[in-house]
């Protein structure tokens, strides 16, 4: 395995032992999304990857976005210190009953993380567990930051599910069990990060353009934010993707780890998540 894999494997592990495209971007994944039946979509209970359900993986998507909301509940943005000040959030945090020990895994592995799924390109190929890791590039890579510039998070949703119903039509094993996950999160992420102009939550949105500078008529630079959102979202999934293999490993090697060593992987999404983010609301308050 490459580096993201080992890097973020101790803290998912420690936790799971513990708890024991955009609309006009056309490509050979994305021209039919419009057409797609739901012929092959999944139920609450539908076995994805060994003993994890559909639901378990959407539980797990919607745990993130409230250890989010945790996190900055304790964040101060006018800390001079914006990784050392979250460092202390995720120290001061009770969600889901974190140990310390957990909590420490994850502060040890802080920073070890992929920025955006380009940056896991080496550990797809590299899991002997994913029998097509092209294809599942290829679909996973619908998703980039331009999309978020352009698109709803109705579209985005849309997009997704159709992914997935290509993943459960074509794929098996490891590799639907990670572009499930994968775009599981890119609904969830993107509803926290984006503006409810778009049809997000607004309270990811607000936290990103807290200083991002106004317009003549007062508005948010929708260009400078979407970036932001991008980034962000896009975080969250390439940490979870990794998070996916970590899982899928460790479910190979011990079935009855697979859905613990899962719900690990909300804590350590999160944290990159969060990390992105002030690495974006830096950027527009210097």
């Amino acid at each position: 395995m490459k580096k993201y894999i080992w890097a973020i494997a101790a803290a998912i592990m420690v936790v799971g032992t513990i708890t024991f495209v955009a609309c006009n971007k056309e490509t050979g994944t994305t021209s039919n999304l419009n057409s797609l039946t739901k012929e092959y979509s999944p139920t609450p209970f539908s076995k994805i990857y060994l003993d994890i359900t559909y639901d378990d993986i959407r539980e797990d998507a919607a745990r993130h976005n409230a250890y989010l909301d945790d996190l900055f509940s304790y964040f101060n943005f006018n800390a001079e210190d914006y990784d050392e000040e979250l460092k202390r959030c995720i120290s001061e945090s009770n969600f889901d009953n974190m140990t310390d020990k957990e909590k420490e895994q994850l502060l040890e592995e802080y920073g070890n993380n992929p920025d955006s799924y380009d940056d896991i390109i080496d550990d797809i190929n590299s899991c002997k567990l994913i029998a097509q890791p092209d294809r599942v590039y290829d679909l996973i890579s619908t998703f980039d930051t331009t999309l978020f510039t352009i698109a709803s998070h109705e579209r985005i949703c849309f997009m997704a599910d159709s992914i997935q119903t290509i993943a459960l039509k074509e794929l098996e094993e490891a590799d639907r069990f990670l572009v499930v996950r994968y775009t599981e999160m890119i609904k969830s992420s993107s509803y926290y990060w984006m503006s409810p102009e778009q049809g997000g939550s607004g309270i990811g949105y607000s936290i990103l353009t807290m200083y991002v500078p106004k317009t003549k008529e007062g508005n948010t630079s929708q260009s400078t934010a979407a970036n932001a959102v991008g980034h962000a979202a896009l975080a969250d999934c390439a940490t979870a993707a990794v998070g996916c293999l970590v899982t899928a490993i460790g479910g190979a090697i011990n079935p009855a780890l697979a859905l613990p060593l899962l719900k690990g992987t909300a804590h350590v999404a999160a944290r990159a998540s969060a990390r992105a983010a002030i690495k974006e609301v830096k950027k527009t308050k210097a």
